[in-house]
């Protein structure tokens, strides 16, 4: 049940964001770097399984 509430609010979140983001990026503001940051932190809370789990550099694949 957490793992799905803490999907849900990350789903929510990079949604928000990455409309706020466009919307920023059109009137070319200076705040839309932020806001695609808190967006992309929204999508880590999403895709955190399978091809996208973090791969240390020099780590065997198992």
């Amino acid at each position: 049940m957490g793992v799905g509430r803490w999907t849900a609010i990350g789903l929510g979140q990079a949604a928000l964001y990455g409309l706020l983001a466009g919307l920023q990026g059109l009137l070319q503001s200076p705040l839309t770097v932020m806001t695609l940051h808190r967006a992309a932190r929204g999508l880590g809370k999403v895709l955190w399984w399978g091809p996208f789990k973090i791969r240390f550099y020099g780590r065997s694949v198992r």
